[in-house]
């Protein structure tokens, strides 16, 4: 952290940064206190499990390992729960910062670093998780630091790319989700370095790569602990856990769903089905807008979410002939969670779109950049 305050060339920068961060953590950790309901429910059960027990009650919730091995930590040693949150809290700030000195790099000014800091604290419901015993707070966190490493290197070597790997690896054992930053990471990579290839070995690589991760996500589609995929089309729930019908519709499977191969012969054979629900559980997605927050609620993110779609459209139009190569990384992470939405369900408090948050302010603010002649 020292090193990071240090690298603040505007010290000015650093102090409303600082405040503004108190403010924001102490009014949403007194106002709302410390949750441990919810979500929170399942992650100290399984580390009660996991103290109890010696293992965890079923093989996908190692991907949650990072925050339950923090509080199978505090069971162990006697700890109260605001050692996790004091951790939740120094992570956050740690990655304000980093992400400070990114956009610092990439926009040329500190003025427009500073704004995208503050857009990130201010955004409430991204800020909200530090004081819930949820995966988001440190999963958002550790996105942010892994995000703006990767995009800082240079040139790659074996030392920054056992850093990736590492980074990658605590993301996947956060949440499930942190694959979707091994997809983005690939993409970016190949694009990255494969510029000087032959059409031929780019076109070969891509192939490979392709054929490497859709054989990976085959063995996580077959392993899910007993999750049914196809359950969302077959109650029509846009929401997860939240069924539109109150019956199963008779939906064409093939013997073997859990599976690719079983997803795309859903979608081949109830085609119709699927684009109707695509389109319902996209428009949540991006939507954000739900029948059950309030109206002050859904006004915030409809006033702070929709300008930055906007400026991110603009901002590519007027940088297309020279347009960063960060912006494969953030397009490509925005389109596999949203197609992640469109296989499967939303979440009810927009989880899945708020990790993307950083990733929609830093390609929006671009379009403010002054262009370099």
């Amino acid at each position: 952290m020292y090193k990071l305050i240090k690298k603040l060339r505007n010290k000015k920068d650093w102090l409303i940064l600082l405040s503004l961060w108190f403010f924001v953590q102490y009014f949403l950790l007194f106002t709302n206190g410390i949750k441990t309901d919810g979500e929170a429910v399942r992650v100290i059960g399984e580390a009660n499990k996991l103290l109890n027990l010696g293992h965890l009650s079923a093989p996908n919730f190692a991907m949650y390992f990072l925050e339950i091995s923090l509080i199978y930590l505090k069971l162990k040693i006697g700890f109260g729960y605001e050692i996790i949150i004091l951790i939740h809290l120094i992570l956050n700030a740690f990655a304000l910062f980093y992400l400070y000195n990114f956009l610092l790099k990439l926009y040329a000014s500190s003025t427009l670093s500073l704004i995208g800091c503050i857009l990130l604290l201010v955004c409430y419901p991204y800020q909200l998780y530090n004081s819930f015993l949820y995966t988001e707070s440190l999963f958002f966190s550790l996105s942010i630091i892994y995000s703006c490493y990767l995009l800082n290197i240079e040139q790659f070597n074996t030392k920054n790319a056992f850093t990736v790997l590492f980074f990658l690896l605590l993301l996947c054992i956060t949440r499930p989700t942190g694959i979707f930053f091994a997809g983005a990471s690939i993409v970016y990579l190949f694009f990255k370095l494969s510029g000087k290839m032959t059409a031929l070995n780019r076109a070969f690589l891509f192939t490979a790569l392709s054929a490497i991760a859709l054989f990976v996500l085959n063995i996580l589609m077959g392993t899910g602990g007993g999750i049914d995929i196809l359950l969302p089309f077959k109650d029509e729930r846009i929401i997860c856990e939240v069924p539109t019908l109150p019956y199963e519709v008779n939906i064409k499977t093939s013997s073997n769903s859990n599976s690719l191969f079983g997803l795309i012969y859903y979608i081949t054979h109830n085609f119709d089905q699927f684009i109707r629900l695509a389109w319902l559980k996209t428009m949540a997605f991006f939507g954000l807008v739900r029948s059950y927050y309030s109206f002050t609620h859904n006004l915030f993110i409809i006033s702070f979410f929709y300008p930055l779609y906007i400026f991110v459209v603009f901002s590519i139009i007027k940088f297309r002939k020279a347009i960063p190569i960060s912006f494969v990384y953030f397009l490509t992470l925005i389109i596999i969670t949203w197609l992640s939405v469109v296989f499967s369900c939303d979440e009810w408090h927009n989880r899945f779109f708020l990790t993307l948050t950083p990733f929609l302010i830093i390609p929006a603010l671009y379009l403010f950049k002054k262009q370099s002649h």
